[in-house]
């Protein structure tokens, strides 16, 4: 859960020092004075009165009685430990309970589990030393409960006011010693919002002392200064803030916006129509689209004129598999692999490039781009093919082929000189059937000498004359094989063989399906797949590059999930100011680190406030209080030790709801469903293999520059600041095709997007300043015994898809 560039509030923690919220929990004990907050200005403390406790006597009239079944009263008590005068108080807290009545203070505001009570007249002020004792009355559902998450304001400051709009509470900007009347109070040209969510400090005009005031810093290296990305309300910490493949920066030389993709409004990214060579500032209803592939051996390349806008941002080409069935390496002539060029809708022409090495090649190497047949299950050479130097350009129009490759015309011509004619037919063996297989012994003995072979050169196999049923599938060869005369290669009358399935294999396509009761025997439609999958596995450990991963992916559990495993001599190695944090009351740990969580909920709708919420209160809580144990990363990952958040709940909600979220789904959809419909059906394509760079969606996201979710805490969506402090981007992620069904050319199903992440920090991630430190020290110090083990978030979002082909 790397939270390097959106680490919220590091300069408040550290303005804040001692400042701490104690935690309380569910527990039901009411000890006399039980601290629940302290800071450098009072202490708070809790008792639950029982009703034959000593104290009943000096309860307030008002709240004494015959109480009501459930109900309880509860003291509070504020010392002024300070030597000023406290006035014009809040105190705000969580409490499942709901307060039915207040004596020397006011309910200000109870919504859901928060709570705030404000001073009454007769306790505004608390001088120096004195006390103000508070009561209340509060409906119980079953259990009576302890004040938790308390946070404490004076001076009129109230965690729901922000006087100054700048997004920060004015009770935050008064415990930081900001001055909540002003949105920038460095003067620095950056708003102590800003300034607290990147690292920066808001009482500092030049926090690192580099002689550059924080305004005029470039954290993101995009050539934008930070205050003119305040204005453009565009990201400090990412350089390309609206994700459409261009550096802020670069946008700002060309005069798009960098804040939106798409500047011209004409359905095309400013990024793609760069790429492509349009201009993104003029909006067009048809364009011209070029891409390229480079596949090692071969390089691919296509051009479509007059697309719409729609299609331009679907064109796409893809390095097809050695393995696959159109080309495979067997493919008499292979060069290299074939490649899938496909865009939604289709295209009235394109000019298909391919580019070989010519040295290597060969002075008998005459190349040629041959298109593969869906309908006909073979390979036709396309027309208008110049040759020139090391490249081939030849025209295909929109039709039955999708998938091309380059071959040596040479060798692939021989094969179907060397082949069954219809002119060479023994007619005593045409008629002759001995197996009664609906094949005569004829073409079965050419399809065993290699003389009658598939539409695109490569041999059927050997079968059996007197086996009418040779993979044993319960289908008769001729049920499966189809003799067809044709004009294969544009030039020759030829025979070959074409396959309703492969009688040499009971289930043709692999997809569990024997070939009998398989109603598409040559598409392989799992009813549920997994299609997907990002370079960090679930719960296992990172890999430091997620292109040359390690293979068989590493068991090993990730760092982010490892807890318990540092002693206090090696949390002092990391960094001198984890002297501190280890030896800091566990209370005051919590305080600092709870800070951070309310700040990130503030002004966040409830899905994301629950959210947050979760996720520190697994932290805090799993496991029924009860120890983990302890984790390292020679671990294997065991789900039983860490608690699962989030799935169909309010993380999902948020995430779904989320424009990044929504925006990668709708890319993400877009290429999934083209690919299902160029292979008719087919979702053999999307086997996900441990080698990412073999995966079509790994390579399809990779290249068309699909981008997973990252939430940002600078741009001012409240929001994102609270994704941003859950999981600021996921860990890795994965794709499921459910319930997937094709009937007739149609097709059906679900996609499931799976995300996950893990609540916890290593020492790769942010971990410098107060708060984190404290986050970090109560995950991994040994003196915890494995009570804080992070939880892994978890946010499911499924939608329906279908199409035709």
């Amino acid at each position: 859960m790397l939270r390097r560039v959106t680490m919220p509030f590091t300069a408040l923690l550290l303005l804040l020092g001692t400042a701490a919220p104690a935690v309380a929990g569910n527990e039901n004990s009411s000890a006399p004075g039980k601290t629940i907050y302290r800071d450098d200005a009072v202490d708070v403390s809790y008792r639950q009165l029982p009703t034959d406790d000593s104290l009943c006597c000096k309860v307030p009239p008002e709240l004494r009685g015959k109480l009501p079944a459930g109900s309880y009263i509860a003291q509070l008590q504020i010392k002024n430990v300070s030597r000023h005068e406290i006035a014009d108080w809040s105190l705000t807290f969580e409490l499942p309970d709901r307060i039915t009545a207040t004596e020397s203070a006011k309910l200000d505001a109870q919504r859901g589990r928060h709570t705030t009570i404000q001073n009454a007249p007769a306790t505004k002020e608390i001088q120096p030393g004195a006390t103000s004792t508070i009561w209340y009355r509060a409906q119980a559902d079953g259990t009576a409960h302890t004040p938790a998450w308390a946070t404490f304001a004076e001076d009129g400051a109230r965690p729901t006011k922000d006087t100054d709009g700048d997004g920060l509470p004015d009770d935050v900007e008064q415990r930081a010693k900001l001055d909540p009347s002003s949105k920038d109070t460095d003067h620095d040209g950056l708003s102590d919002f800003v300034e607290l969510g990147n690292r920066s400090n808001p009482l500092k005009g030049d926090s690192d002392g580099d002689g550059v005031r924080d305004g005029m810093e470039d954290p993101d290296g995009d050539d934008v200064p930070s205050r003119r990305e305040v204005r453009l309300k565009t990201s400090l910490v990412r350089a390309d803030s609206d994700a459409d493949g261009l550096d802020d920066g670069k946008e700002l030389a060309r005069h798009t916006s960098p804040a939106e993709p798409d500047t011209d409004g004409d359905g095309v990214d400013d990024g793609r129509e760069t790429r492509i060579g349009s201009d993104p500032r003029v909006a067009e209803s048809a364009f011209d689209v070029t891409q390229s592939v480079n596949g090692g051996a071969t390089t691919a390349s296509a051009t479509l004129k007059g697309v719409s806008a729609e299609q331009a941002s679907t064109f796409r080409i893809t390095k097809l598999p050695a393995d696959q069935k159109q080309f495979p390496k067997s493919t008499p002539g292979y060069v290299g692999n074939g490649y899938e060029f496909a865009v939604d809708g289709g295209f009235d022409e394109a000019k298909i490039s391919f580019r070989f090495d010519a040295k290597s090649a060969g002075p008998d190497f005459e190349p040629a781009i041959y298109g593969y047949d869906e309908k006909s299950q073979r390979l036709v050479r396309l027309a208008d093919q110049q040759v020139d130097g090391d490249a081939i350009t030849a025209t295909a129009t929109s039709g039955n082929s999708t998938k091309y490759v380059l071959l040596n015309k040479r060798v692939f011509d021989k094969v179907w000189d060397d082949t069954l004619r219809k002119d060479s037919r023994q007619e005593s063996d045409l008629s002759k059937d001995t197996d009664h297989d609906g094949i005569s012994d004829f073409y079965e003995k050419e399809m065993r000498a290699g003389n009658l072979v598939l539409g695109n050169g490569v041999p059927v196999g050997a079968m059996d004359p007197e086996n009418p049923d040779s993979d044993g599938d319960a289908l008769k060869d001729g049920k499966e094989v189809q003799i067809v005369k044709s004009e294969l290669s544009g030039t020759k009358e030829l025979v070959y063989a074409k396959l309703a399935s492969n009688p040499l294999k009971p289930d043709t396509d692999g997809d569990g399906s024997r070939d009998r009761a398989d109603r598409h025997p040559l598409v392989f439609d799992q009813p549920d797949m997994l299609i997907h999958q990002s370079a960090n596995r679930e719960g296992r450990r990172k890999e430091p590059d997620p292109d040359h991963f390690q293979v068989p992916p590493s068991r090993q559990v990730a760092d982010d999930l490892t807890f318990n495993d540092y002693t206090y001599d090696e949390l002092f190695d990391l960094d001198w100011s984890f002297w501190n944090a280890g030896i800091t009351p566990e209370f005051l740990m919590w305080g600092e680190f709870n800070d951070i969580m309310n700040a990130g909920k503030f002004g966040a709708d409830s899905d994301n406030q629950q959210a947050v919420d979760d996720l520190r209160n697994a932290f805090r809580y799993g496991h029924n209080g009860e120890s983990a144990g302890s984790v390292s990363v020679d671990d294997n990952y065991d789900p039983a030790r860490f608690q699962q958040v989030g799935s169909g709940s309010a993380l999902s909600r948020a995430v779904a709801a989320s424009p990044q979220e929504q925006k990668y789904i709708d890319q993400a959809k877009g290429l999934i469903v083209q690919s299902i419909t160029d292979n008719r059906g087919g979702t053999a394509q999307f086997q996900v293999q441990d080698d990412l760079n073999k995966n079509l969606l790994y390579q399809l996201f990779k290249n068309t520059g699909v981008q997973y979710p990252v939430y940002d805490f600078s741009v001012g969506d409240a929001n994102q600041r609270a994704l941003s402090i859950a999981i600021h981007q996921f860990h890795g992620h994965t794709i499921q095709l459910k319930d997937y069904k094709v009937d007739g050319n149609t097709f059906s199903g679900k996609l499931l997007f799976h995300s996950y992440d893990h609540f916890g920090l290593d020492p790769d991630d942010e971990i410098t300043n107060y708060g984190f430190i404290d986050w970090f020290t109560l995950q991994h110090y040994d003196r915890f015994d494995g009570k804080y083990a992070p939880p892994v978030a978890v946010a499911d979002v499924e939608i329906p898809i279908s199409g035709s082909f």
